[in-house]
């Protein structure tokens, strides 16, 4: 219980929802030890919400890095054992910060943790964990919008945890040199880390008692955009990760299907 842990926020043109966020963040029973804000190059009024916390340390990015990149930018400051990664709108629960502590102290082997994500001011499950489906690739949440009772209250295995709010233990993630930029400007970046972690060793679960609430979609919602860097980051998923025999025989023939 007595490592410490870093927050990281990788925000672009979140500064509707920065605030809510640091002030979570401030009040978690555990708080981190520093709150590093990753700015990639927003053209709202983010960097001017940051003013007025003393705590937080803006990276600014002369570009937009993506997820993966802005992602990186924040874990390369990280000077603590932990580090959490946040998308500017989710808001910790009071309880986050003793349970990410609580996780990563239980288990020697923990590379990743994932959190409980609800809808806000709701106990509707946005995310508990993911679950990668073959043989597209395709990537699903467990549990998704139904209630918070039908979760045990065990940490479980999963094939991936949203980048949304994943915890990390920083050894593991040095190890296997962070986020792919690859997948810039955003997607399957998360599933991509969890399936290079527990390629190392490291081990990754969904933990229900790391909780926090998130206003999903918040960057690109259902846009083209979202369907296009959707698909492409994870056709760059199933060629990292498919042996050639896999890609022809199963992936593709799916895909042209699809």
């Amino acid at each position: 219980m007595r490592e410490a842990w870093t927050a990281i926020i990788v925000n672009y043109n979140g500064a509707t929802y920065l605030d809510a966020c640091i002030t979570a963040l401030e009040s978690t029973d555990a708080r981190p030890s520093e709150i590093v804000v990753v700015d990639n190059a927003s053209t709202d009024d983010s960097l001017l919400e940051l003013h007025t916390y003393p705590r937080v340390n803006v990276l600014q990015q002369p570009v937009n890095r993506g997820f993966a990149g802005g992602a990186n930018a924040g874990l390369d400051a990280v000077e603590t054992p932990l580090a959490v990664i946040l998308n500017p709108d989710v808001e910790v629960e009071l309880t986050f910060g003793s349970a990410v502590l609580r996780a990563f102290s239980a288990d020697a082997r923990l590379g990743v943790a994932g959190a409980l994500l609800t809808y806000p001011g709701t106990s509707t499950v946005q995310h508990a964990g993911g679950i990668v489906d073959r043989p597209l690739l395709t990537t699903r949440h467990r549990y998704y919008q139904d209630d918070v009772s039908a979760i045990g209250a065990e940490s479980v295995a999963v094939d991936f945890v949203t980048g949304g709010a994943m915890a990390l233990r920083m050894a593991a993630v040095r190890q296997v040199g962070g986020f792919d930029e690859q997948f810039s400007p955003v997607y399957y970046e998360d599933v991509d880390l969890c399936y290079e972690l527990r390629r190392a060793g490291w081990r990754v679960r969904f933990d229900p008692s790391i909780r926090a609430e998130h206003h999903e979609g918040a960057t690109l919602a259902r846009s083209d955009d979202y369907y296009r860097f959707i698909h492409r980051s994870r056709i760059l998923f199933a060629l990292k990760h498919l042996s050639a025999q896999e890609w022809q025989h199963s992936f593709l023939p799916a895909e042209i299907e699809r």
